[in-house]
């Protein structure tokens, strides 16, 4: 009877049986390697278009900021007097002009008599009133034994005027401040109620004044029979140059020249900004695009790979119009004349 034997068939020949399956495999895997490469390619390219297109945005932002007449119209204020400064909007026009600084704006400051205790001041009706122009206070006193207490009653209310104990030699004064300046806001104070007051009947309390209410006022063309007389309840005027607030520190008695005339350091920001974020943009179309050069290994050849973006057309496109929009002359004048150049 023949004698069958059984073997491998790379122990026999001498084939390498374990490169051959690693062979095999390779070729088996190389579909799923190159969708892996695709995909890394794809995130590479999303990746450089949203750089891209935030740096696209922070241009068209700037470019909006520049896109209006009234961005180019800023102006700036200057006065020949440090305690004088003012501020201009759009609306106001290139402009030279003198005043002198009248008086300031004050806000009314007054003592109460001295008083021994609050009975005494607020009277058996436990009222007190504070007028002002804009109309009657009343404040209930009930159940005050303190002159702080009263202080805080008055400071509390609606009356626009805080209050301070004082004690002096006999008892207590309250300081009563006004809390606003200007003439509208001085004060008086009654015992007894708002009716009382409209009755004639409220008794007024004797108030010696620290500070009188006052409105500021500046004169315009002083000296001259064109002068005009401006006043403010505070030391902000918006009410002598349109689109300009003029704001005073001290009285002024020699004439103050305030000039107003264009900005240039905002009008140099808005230029320098919009060209800045436009050399974003093309750097970056520039980066993104480049080829890169490399020496194959086994050939020796050059290899020329292409930028993440060099292929997409439209980015190409739009490198095309940012360039030729900041090459375009605006009204007959070249962007080259201030500045703007690629």
């Amino acid at each position: 009877m023949a004698t069958s034997s059984v073997g491998i068939d790379g122990l026999v020949s001498g084939l390498n049986t374990t490169d051959l399956i690693n062979q095999l495999m390779s070729v088996e895997s190389a579909p799923q390697t190159l969708l892996k490469m695709k995909q890394s390619d794809t995130q590479t390219f999303i990746a450089a278009l949203q750089s891209l297109n935030t740096k696209v945005a922070s241009l068209g932002t700037a470019a909006t900021a520049a896109s209006t007449a009234t961005s180019w119209a800023a102006l700036t204020a200057t006065s020949s007097a440090t305690s004088v400064s003012a501020t201009a909007t759009t609306s106001a026009s290139p402009t030279q002009v003198s005043f002198t600084v009248d008086k300031l704006a004050q806000r009314q400051v007054s003592l109460t008599d001295v008083f021994t205790d609050v009975a005494s001041f607020t009277g058996s009706g436990n009222s007190l009133t504070l007028t002002s122009a804009a109309g009657s206070t009343q404040i209930d006193t009930t159940g005050i034994t303190s002159a702080a207490g009263l202080a805080t009653a008055i400071t509390n209310s609606n009356a626009g005027v805080s209050a301070v104990a004082v004690q002096v030699t006999g008892g207590y004064r309250l300081q009563l401040s006004a809390k606003q300046t200007g003439a509208a806001n001085a004060f008086q104070l009654y015992q007894g109620t708002p009716a009382d007051v409209t009755a004639g009947t409220a008794t007024s309390k004797s108030l010696t004044s620290l500070t009188a209410a006052q409105d500021a006022q500046l004169t315009l063309w002083p000296g001259t029979t064109a002068a005009q007389t401006f006043t403010s309840t505070t030391n902000t005027f918006s009410n002598v140059l349109t689109g300009v607030s003029i704001t005073t520190s001290a009285v002024e008695t020699n004439p103050v020249t305030l000039t107003l005339g264009r900005d240039t350091n905002a009008l140099s920001t808005l230029g320098s900004n919009l060209v800045s974020q436009l050399n974003l943009v093309l750097g970056e179309i520039g980066s993104q695009t480049s080829s890169t050069t490399t020496t194959d290994a086994t050939t020796g050849g050059t290899v020329v790979k292409p930028g993440i973006l060099g292929m997409d057309s439209s980015v190409s496109t739009l490198q095309q119009q940012l360039t030729a929009a900041a090459s375009y002359p605006v009204n007959g004048v070249s962007p080259s004349t201030v500045g703007i150049s690629i």
